[in-house]
Parts: C-alpha cells; structure tokens; sequence
C-alpha cells in the first residue's frame, strides 16, 4: 500500500466519486495537500485517522 493517495484512490476506498473527494478536499473537510492547482494528494494515515474520528458508536 502507498501512504500517499490520489483523489480517485480515495474514491475508491470510500465509495465515492473523484469528483466528491476533490470538492471535499477544497473545503477543507478532508486532509489533503493541494500540490497544483487541481490536483490533490492525500496521505493513507490521515485518511485512516479521519475515518476513525467520524465513527459513530
């Protein structure tokens, strides 16, 4: 597994669209790290993390 993501590697492991993680990413409602303008990489931890914190019990 990599630790660094693409938007559509992220789709995939959530179940959603490129599209929908980018817009996500832009308004800061995901971790990520905008390299150029339109593209986006994020980090397989972060994600994980981010995930776990959103978990409802």
């Amino acid at each position: 597994m990599e630790d660094i993501m693409t938007a559509e590697e992220v789709a995939d492991m959530l179940r959603s669209s490129p599209g929908t993680i980018r817009k996500m990413a832009r308004s800061g409602l995901i971790p990520a790290q905008r390299i150029l303008k339109g593209q986006w990489r994020f980090s397989r931890q972060a994600i994980m993390a981010w995930l776990t914190e959103r978990q409802v019990s």
